[in-house]
């Protein structure tokens, strides 16, 4: 070893193997993107948004929201409202790995008896869908007025109707994964347009929305756009029944051993 010759410079020494050079210019530009616009008007429109954002949360019944003095807020809801609902809207949404469990715990109020009993359905049973979750919505300050209007107005559509959604859905206890049943689409009593539209994964789901889109393209502004998805989704909802009080089909979906008092969503 002590023939061998060393970079003086540590950040030539530690970085081994071929250098990131794309994703090295890619975090300067990030940076520097930052430091152009500079840190007080990033915090100065992350703060507005914070405060805009839950205003009109909070004044909805059907949304729960926490963590109402940070600027990040999170709004707790089930596993279920990062997938039904979310592709109408034209509204990007994922599940996470919510690796920060102890906040997780605190923010739904698990208690140790509780999450022991989810634990053990787990790791005895196999059912990894019986995780609880909850959905953090993020303001960047970079959001334009029509965006940042899009994105509550989706929050606050999914508050309101995902759980009409959930029967499109095939739920996997095992996995907690969502697979979209276009076969129960058609059975679920669409309006007529719906039913008559081509069946193709664009145009017969979302007819309006497909239509608005290709009219955006041509010219149409952000609102109109979001408007047109918004008017779309609300038409498909409402045409669908209102099964969140449906206790005796929520337990039916049960798999056998899995109490249903652990259970924190709707499926």
């Amino acid at each position: 070893m002590q023939d061998t010759v060393y970079y003086e410079d540590i950040e030539e020494r530690e970085d081994a193997g071929t250098p990131a050079i794309v994703g090295k210019v890619r975090a300067a530009l990030a940076f520097w993107v930052k430091e152009h616009v500079g840190r007080d008007a990033v915090a100065l429109r992350e703060r507005v948004h914070a405060e805009a954002a839950m205003a009109r949360l909070l004044a909805n019944p059907t949304s729960r929201c926490s963590a109402t003095n940070s600027p990040r807020a999170a709004s707790p809801s089930s596993p279920s409202s990062s997938t039904p609902a979310a592709t109408p809207l034209e509204a990007g949404a994922r599940g996470g790995c919510a690796c920060a469990g102890p906040y997780g715990h605190a923010l739904l109020g698990v208690a140790e008896n509780l999450s022991l009993r989810i634990r053990d359905a787990i790791v005895r049973g196999g059912y990894h869908g019986v995780k609880p979750g909850w959905t953090r919505v993020s303001l960047p300050y970079y959001l334009s007025r029509d965006e940042f209007r899009h994105v509550l107005a989706a929050v606050d559509f999914v508050a309101a109707h995902g759980h009409r959604f959930l029967p499109l859905y095939a739920f996997d206890w095992r996995t907690g994964n969502w697979t979209f049943r276009r076969r129960a689409l058609k059975q679920r009593a669409m309006r007529d347009e719906l039913l008559l539209m081509h069946d193709d994964d664009d145009g017969f789901f979302f007819p309006e929305a497909t239509k608005k889109k290709n009219a955006a393209d041509e010219g149409d502004d952000l609102s109109r756009k979001f408007e047109s998805y918004l008017e779309s989704a609300t038409r498909i909802a409402l045409s669908l029944p209102d099964t969140y009080n449906d206790d005796e089909r929520m337990i039916e979906s049960l798999p056998k051993g899995v109490d249903p008092d652990i259970v924190l969503f709707r499926v």
